[in-house]
């Protein structure tokens, strides 16, 4: 996706219930500058449309019990 100038790219983790958002896309290396990964609590919003926060404490659901 970096290489084809994709600006914001989410990757859902279901297992360990986190999001992880990769911005700053270096075309020529295929690769973004910054990965940041968010906890299943955080609120987050792609950078296109900041007003549109996702909270993903609603996307993941409850927390099952171990």
């Amino acid at each position: 996706y970096a290489a084809a100038g994709i600006v914001e790219y989410w990757v859902v983790d279901l297992v360990n219930r986190q999001l992880h958002v990769h911005t700053g896309p270096d075309t020529a290396a295929a690769k973004y500058a910054s990965v940041t990964v968010h906890g299943d609590t955080a609120k987050v919003a792609p950078c296109v449309a900041a007003d549109c926060e996702l909270d993903l404490a609603w996307l993941f659901g409850p927390a099952k019990a171990e």
